[in-house]
């Protein structure tokens, strides 16, 4: 039991101590189609508003949880947000299901608020993710593709092929 707590203790020392070191990391909420999305942000150290920004959407594996957006972003996102100078923005799970399932409701309104809200080089952002969170980029970036540049994602197992419903349009 004593090792189990001395790890949470130094996962959450290390989360904190990201934070401290590198630029801003805000957590945030917004209801999009009666859906509440969590999410964090993290802007370069050095972060001005006024300045565009190249941009990252995230998606941790599993459940999507937001202590797996903290460990996706204490691992490596914020380190790499600082050096190369991005904002990225890691989701968790909606009540309404992962992101290739109903939690895909929120965009493409998320999308447009953060566009709203940052200056991102080129109007558009860069998607990844790992395990359900590729999946959860995949899903997103075929149903939205103008909003995106690229997509890198390491993706799960996909249970069943998908609906014809459920693909975009312009994919078909």
């Amino acid at each position: 039991m004593k090792t189990v707590q001395s790890k949470l203790c130094m996962f959450f020392a290390g989360v904190l101590l990201t934070q401290a070191l590198f630029g801003g990391i805000a957590l945030k909420s917004d209801d999009f189609s009666g859906v509440t999305l969590h999410y964090k942000v993290i802007t370069p150290k050095d972060y001005d508003p006024a300045k565009e920004y190249p941009a990252v959407i995230a998606f941790p594996g599993g459940a999507q949880t937001m202590p797996m957006v903290d460990g996706m972003i204490a691992r490596n996102l914020a380190v790499q947000a600082q050096k190369r100078g991005y904002i990225v923005v890691v989701c968790a799970a909606t009540a309404a299901g992962l992101f290739y399932e109903g939690g895909a409701v929120v965009f493409p309104a998320f999308l447009e608020k953060l566009l709203a809200g940052y200056k991102i080089r080129g109007g558009k952002f860069h998607i990844a993710g790992i395990s359900n969170g590729g999946k959860s980029s995949f899903h997103i970036a075929a149903l939205y593709p103008k909003y995106f540049w690229s997509v890198t994602g390491f993706p799960g197992w996909w249970m069943q092929p998908m609906s014809a419903s459920t693909r975009c349009e312009t994919c078909a």
